[in-house]
């Protein structure tokens, strides 16, 4: 399997500390680990970090991150799993018009970093969650643990030309044009 992550950060240094209280989908609520996220193409990964598609120069110092290896998943992709879990689709991708916090919590946030906790407890072996995409709907993403078996693989941004210009013609991104030279 082959993912893909746009980072700031070097994988080997990436912090595993969980957040006091969760900031993205999948975050757990105990906050006892960190999840990661990544797309499941190079495609579904810019076009989550970057939902306006618009990559400011500024960005350069962005590196992709190829991540390959065998992981175990919860694969919320399945209608046999989200009927087994008697939840349906907007695990993936509902979420209220509002910033969530302690006071206004989000159904549909805190239902997916309630399953993080359980998913982790469950099993020993399973190390992610595969997820449909919000910003692109035929693909799925996956949220990843410390645990998952993945080797990294990176370029900065600026010089991965042949997926910048696919995104670019397949998706309409707007990218600096020295990158593209």
């Amino acid at each position: 399997m082959s993912l893909t992550r746009i980072d700031t950060t070097d994988p080997t240094a990436w912090p595993w500390d969980g957040f006091p209280q969760p900031y993205h989908r999948f975050d757990p609520p105990s906050g006892s680990f960190r999840v990661r996220y990544a797309g499941w193409t190079p495609r579904a990964a810019l076009r989550e970090r970057f939902p306006e598609r618009r990559i400011p120069e500024g960005d350069a110092d962005l590196r992709l991150i190829t991540l390959r290896g065998r992981v175990r998943m919860l694969d919320l992709t399945s209608e046999t799993v989200l009927d087994a879990l008697s939840i349906d689709d907007r695990i993936s991708t509902g979420r209220l018009p509002k910033i969530r916090t302690p006071g206004q919590p989000d159904p549909f946030l805190d239902a997916c970093g309630r399953l993080s906790d359980l998913v982790a407890g469950w099993w020993d072996d399973v190390h992610a969650i595969r997820y449909r995409s919000r910003t692109t709907p035929s693909q799925t993403n996956v949220a990843f643990c410390q645990h998952a078996e993945l080797e990294p693989d990176g370029v900065p941004l600026a010089d991965a030309t042949d997926v910048l210009a696919r995104a670019v013609i397949g998706d309409g991104f707007s990218v600096p044009a020295s990158w593209l030279a």
